[in-house]
């Protein structure tokens, strides 16, 4: 009974951490579309998560505000999809260490939102908190919240999926989905274009010899990651980038080079 109780007790938790939306499973459905009213910290997330606790009618719309400010997509029209893969897949949710129970997920690549399920057949959809702590893992992805360096600079928090973790580095890759609005035809010699989605992907990198837990961008020719190690580091690094002949612009490869480095 302790034990049943014990499950209970951190499903609970780790539902009470998510914030609770209803998709309509329609050809039409709400996206959201701007980050920029997220809770920020951990703190305000927990703020969050501990109003959603206590929700009622009254407080809904408090609770909704927390939210993005939202759009509407035609998905009979739109071109590609803010998703990676539309459908839930079955995955394993951790907090730090420990398992807090089996769910179905996907991840909205436009908004960096985990969608999860507690079943295929369930008709609620929860969004999972963005807090470090969390890690989901299915067949082939790893995905982890961090504090991201971008290609300009600026810092940021968002989704990576670990692709390679070892004594010395941690490589992630990061899925972005782009929205653009279409146009309607000009004039009957011009077509109409539609709403749409575009993926893209970046990549960044983990020093832990440096003590700072924050993702850096990496660049294609790794011009940033070299200049960011000491100079004898910097030419053994490519003297193996060399002698195995990677091209560090390909997924495989760049996941062999931090292999390599992780195991010197």
């Amino acid at each position: 009974m302790s034990s049943i109780l014990s499950i209970q007790l951190r499903l609970f938790y780790i539902i009470s951490l998510t914030i609770l939306y209803n998709l309509p499973l329609m050809a039409q459905t709400t996206i959201n579309y701007n980050n920029s009213s997220r809770p920020a910290g951990d703190a305000a997330m927990e703020a969050a998560a501990n109003l959603m606790t206590r929700r009622n009618p009254s407080n809904d719309f408090l609770f909704s505000n927390v939210r993005n400010a939202e759009v509407t997509v035609d998905w009979k029209n739109a071109s590609g999809s803010p998703y990676l893969n539309e459908s839930f897949s079955p995955c394993k949710l951790y907090m730090d260490k420990e398992q807090l129970g089996n769910f179905y997920y996907r991840y909205n690549a436009y908004s960096d939102e985990i969608e999860l399920k507690e079943s295929l057949s369930s008709p609620q959809i929860s969004s999972l908190v963005q807090n470090k702590q969390f890690r989901l893992i299915d067949g082939s992805n790893n995905y982890t919240y961090n504090t991201i360096i971008s290609k300009k600079n600026k810092q940021s928090e968002g989704h990576l999926n670990l692709l390679e973790d070892g004594e010395h580095f941690s490589l992630f890759r990061k899925d972005f989905v782009t929205f653009k609005r279409g146009a309607p035809a000009a004039n009957s010699m011009v077509k109409a274009t539609p709403d749409k989605f575009t993926n893209f992907t970046e990549y960044y990198y983990l020093d832990k010899s440096s003590g700072d837990d924050q993702a850096y961008y990496l660049d294609n020719n790794l011009k940033n990651f070299l200049n960011s190690q000491k100079k004898n580091e910097k030419e053994k690094i490519k003297t193996i980038i060399k002698e195995q002949k990677l091209n560090t612009k390909k997924e495989a490869e760049l996941i062999l080079l931090f292999r390599l480095l992780n195991n010197r």
